[in-house]
Protein backbone atom coordinates (compact mmCIF):
# COMPACT_ATOMS: atom_id res chain seq x y z
CA UNK A 1 0.00 0.00 0.00
CA UNK A 2 1.45 3.43 -0.95
CA UNK A 3 2.43 4.79 2.20
CA UNK A 4 1.19 8.13 1.50
CA UNK A 5 3.81 9.88 -0.38
CA UNK A 6 5.43 7.76 -2.87
CA UNK A 7 6.07 5.64 0.04
CA UNK A 8 3.53 3.07 -1.71
CA UNK A 9 4.12 -0.35 -2.00
CA UNK A 10 2.40 -1.06 -5.85
CA UNK A 11 2.64 -4.02 -7.53
CA UNK A 12 1.88 -2.84 -10.93
CA UNK A 13 1.11 -6.11 -13.82
CA UNK A 14 3.42 -5.56 -16.70
CA UNK A 15 0.78 -5.63 -18.92
CA UNK A 16 -1.10 -2.98 -18.86
CA UNK A 17 3.80 3.65 -5.57
CA UNK A 18 4.83 10.87 0.90
CA UNK A 19 7.31 13.58 2.72
CA UNK A 20 8.45 16.24 5.17
CA UNK A 21 7.11 18.29 7.24
CA UNK A 22 10.48 20.42 8.77
CA UNK A 23 11.54 22.51 6.03
CA UNK A 24 14.72 21.15 6.99
CA UNK A 25 16.49 21.17 3.72
CA UNK A 26 14.06 19.87 1.38
CA UNK A 27 16.18 18.56 -1.35
CA UNK A 28 17.11 21.08 -3.54
CA UNK A 29 13.77 22.67 -3.30
CA UNK A 30 16.02 24.46 -6.46
CA UNK A 31 17.29 26.01 -3.08
CA UNK A 32 13.77 27.88 -2.80
CA UNK A 33 10.78 26.40 -0.07
CA UNK A 34 7.71 27.72 -2.47
CA UNK A 35 9.24 27.78 -6.68
CA UNK A 36 7.27 30.05 -8.24
CA UNK A 37 4.72 28.54 -10.25
CA UNK A 38 6.52 27.32 -13.79
CA UNK A 39 3.96 26.98 -15.91
CA UNK A 40 3.58 24.21 -19.05
CA UNK A 41 4.03 26.96 -21.83
CA UNK A 42 8.13 26.93 -20.73
CA UNK A 43 8.49 23.59 -21.88
CA UNK A 44 7.68 21.39 -24.89
CA UNK A 45 5.96 17.80 -24.71
CA UNK A 46 3.37 15.43 -25.29
CA UNK A 47 0.29 15.52 -23.62
CA UNK A 48 -0.95 12.01 -23.27
CA UNK A 49 -3.98 10.20 -21.50
CA UNK A 50 -4.28 7.49 -18.49
CA UNK A 51 -6.92 5.56 -18.99
CA UNK A 52 -9.37 7.89 -19.76
CA UNK A 53 -8.91 9.62 -16.19
CA UNK A 54 -6.34 12.34 -16.56
CA UNK A 55 -4.00 13.93 -19.04
CA UNK A 56 -0.09 15.18 -18.40
CA UNK A 57 2.50 16.73 -20.60
CA UNK A 58 5.20 14.50 -20.82
CA UNK A 59 8.36 16.85 -21.30
CA UNK A 60 10.48 16.37 -24.67
CA UNK A 61 13.25 13.27 -23.58
CA UNK A 62 11.62 11.95 -20.94
CA UNK A 63 10.61 8.22 -20.18
CA UNK A 64 7.84 7.20 -19.34
CA UNK A 65 5.27 4.27 -18.22
CA UNK A 66 2.08 3.93 -18.26
CA UNK A 67 -0.19 1.66 -16.39
CA UNK A 68 -4.32 1.33 -16.68
CA UNK A 69 -4.73 -2.13 -15.25
CA UNK A 70 -8.16 -1.51 -12.54
CA UNK A 71 -6.21 -0.59 -9.26
CA UNK A 72 -3.49 1.23 -10.48
CA UNK A 73 -3.89 4.04 -13.42
CA UNK A 74 -0.64 5.70 -13.14
CA UNK A 75 2.63 7.47 -15.60
CA UNK A 76 5.54 6.82 -14.00
CA UNK A 77 8.58 8.39 -15.42
CA UNK A 78 12.14 6.57 -15.01
CA UNK A 79 12.08 4.29 -12.72
CA UNK A 80 12.09 4.13 -9.22
CA UNK A 81 16.19 5.40 -8.34
CA UNK A 82 16.52 6.51 -11.96
CA UNK A 83 15.12 9.98 -11.72
CA UNK A 84 18.36 11.50 -13.24
CA UNK A 85 17.68 10.04 -15.88
CA UNK A 86 14.99 12.23 -16.98
CA UNK A 87 16.28 15.20 -19.00
CA UNK A 88 14.64 17.68 -20.61
CA UNK A 89 15.58 18.03 -23.99
CA UNK A 90 13.71 20.47 -26.67
CA UNK A 91 12.37 18.69 -29.92
CA UNK A 92 13.79 15.36 -28.50
CA UNK A 93 10.13 12.72 -28.12
CA UNK A 94 9.22 11.79 -25.26
CA UNK A 95 9.58 7.94 -25.19
CA UNK A 96 6.40 6.91 -23.66
CA UNK A 97 5.50 3.03 -23.21
CA UNK A 98 1.95 1.40 -22.31
CA UNK A 99 3.00 -1.57 -21.40
CA UNK A 100 2.59 -1.53 -17.24
CA UNK A 101 4.46 -0.14 -14.75
CA UNK A 102 6.85 -2.84 -13.11
CA UNK A 103 6.73 -3.25 -9.19
CA UNK A 104 8.70 -1.58 -6.58
CA UNK A 105 8.86 -0.92 -3.00
CA UNK A 106 10.53 1.03 -0.04
CA UNK A 107 11.42 4.66 0.74
CA UNK A 108 12.82 4.81 -3.59
CA UNK A 109 13.17 8.56 -5.13
CA UNK A 110 10.82 8.34 -8.18
CA UNK A 111 8.12 10.59 -9.39
CA UNK A 112 4.30 9.25 -10.47
CA UNK A 113 1.04 10.70 -11.14
CA UNK A 114 -2.24 8.51 -10.50
CA UNK A 115 -5.78 8.64 -10.36
CA UNK A 116 -6.65 7.79 -6.72
CA UNK A 117 -9.09 5.22 -5.78
CA UNK A 118 -10.21 5.67 -2.57
CA UNK A 119 -7.93 2.76 -0.82
CA UNK A 120 -5.48 4.64 -2.57
CA UNK A 121 -5.98 8.14 -1.55
CA UNK A 122 -2.93 9.83 0.54
CA UNK A 123 -3.88 10.01 4.05
CA UNK A 124 -1.89 12.96 5.74
CA UNK A 125 -2.82 10.85 9.16
CA UNK A 126 -0.69 8.25 8.23
CA UNK A 127 2.94 10.49 8.52
CA UNK A 128 4.88 12.02 11.85
CA UNK A 129 6.16 15.28 10.01
CA UNK A 130 4.29 16.79 7.63
CA UNK A 131 3.06 20.23 5.95
CA UNK A 132 0.53 21.65 3.74
CA UNK A 133 -0.04 24.35 1.29
CA UNK A 134 -1.93 25.54 -1.56
CA UNK A 135 -1.00 24.18 -5.12
CA UNK A 136 -2.19 25.93 -8.18
CA UNK A 137 -2.50 23.73 -11.53
CA UNK A 138 -2.19 25.43 -14.95
CA UNK A 139 -5.78 25.18 -15.36
CA UNK A 140 -6.51 27.39 -11.93
CA UNK A 141 -7.49 24.41 -9.70
CA UNK A 142 -6.11 25.08 -6.68
CA UNK A 143 -5.04 22.22 -4.91
CA UNK A 144 -2.92 20.87 -1.89
CA UNK A 145 0.62 20.18 -1.93
CA UNK A 146 2.12 18.05 1.28
CA UNK A 147 5.35 18.04 2.19
CA UNK A 148 6.40 14.60 4.19
CA UNK A 149 10.13 13.72 5.91
CA UNK A 150 10.91 10.88 7.10
CA UNK A 151 13.87 10.00 9.45
CA UNK A 152 15.41 6.64 10.15
CA UNK A 153 13.06 5.78 13.22
CA UNK A 154 9.99 6.05 10.83
CA UNK A 155 11.46 4.79 7.95
CA UNK A 156 12.11 1.54 9.21
CA UNK A 157 8.54 0.72 8.29
CA UNK A 158 9.30 1.39 4.70
CA UNK A 159 12.74 -0.97 4.88
CA UNK A 160 15.16 2.25 5.90
CA UNK A 161 16.54 4.90 4.69
CA UNK A 162 18.71 4.31 1.69
CA UNK A 163 20.77 6.88 2.08
CA UNK A 164 21.07 10.54 3.79
CA UNK A 165 19.60 11.22 7.14
CA UNK A 166 15.91 11.43 5.57
CA UNK A 167 13.44 10.99 2.92
CA UNK A 168 11.34 13.64 1.56
CA UNK A 169 8.39 13.21 -0.37
CA UNK A 170 6.15 15.73 -2.01
CA UNK A 171 2.53 14.95 -2.88
CA UNK A 172 0.45 17.29 -5.47
CA UNK A 173 -3.64 16.60 -5.07
CA UNK A 174 -5.68 17.61 -8.17
CA UNK A 175 -9.45 16.86 -7.37
CA UNK A 176 -11.68 17.79 -9.95
CA UNK A 177 -14.90 16.12 -11.84
CA UNK A 178 -15.28 13.94 -8.92
CA UNK A 179 -12.08 12.46 -9.45
CA UNK A 180 -8.44 13.23 -7.49
CA UNK A 181 -5.57 12.88 -9.26
CA UNK A 182 -2.04 12.32 -7.42
CA UNK A 183 1.61 13.54 -8.40
CA UNK A 184 4.06 11.67 -6.03
CA UNK A 185 7.67 13.00 -5.99
CA UNK A 186 10.47 11.24 -3.83
CA UNK A 187 13.96 12.61 -3.14
CA UNK A 188 16.36 12.32 -1.26
CA UNK A 189 18.61 15.86 0.02
CA UNK A 190 21.76 14.52 -2.03
CA UNK A 191 19.45 14.48 -4.95
CA UNK A 192 20.79 17.13 -7.48
CA UNK A 193 16.98 17.95 -9.50
CA UNK A 194 15.12 20.99 -10.53
CA UNK A 195 12.43 20.08 -8.18
CA UNK A 196 10.56 23.37 -9.64
CA UNK A 197 10.50 21.81 -13.73
CA UNK A 198 9.11 18.69 -11.41
CA UNK A 199 6.74 21.05 -10.46
CA UNK A 200 5.92 22.12 -13.49
CA UNK A 201 4.64 18.86 -15.01
CA UNK A 202 2.87 17.99 -12.26
CA UNK A 203 0.83 21.71 -12.83
CA UNK A 204 0.02 20.26 -16.10
CA UNK A 205 -2.40 17.62 -14.83
CA UNK A 206 -6.05 18.12 -16.12
CA UNK A 207 -9.37 15.85 -16.25
CA UNK A 208 -9.92 17.06 -19.50
CA UNK A 209 -7.46 15.12 -21.96
CA UNK A 210 -7.76 18.02 -24.66
CA UNK A 211 -6.26 20.49 -22.74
Amino acid sequence: MLAGFLVYRYVFQPAQKNTDASPSKVANESTKPNPEKVSNETYSGERVTVANQFSIKVPDGWQASISEVSGFKAIMFARPEQLSSLVYEANKPANISRDGIASWSGLTEHFFVLAADTPQKFNPAEHQEITSEAFTFDDATVGLKYTVIKHANEATRWGGLLRDSEWQGRTYIYTKDGKQIEAHLALYPSAKLDIAFFESVARSINTNASQ
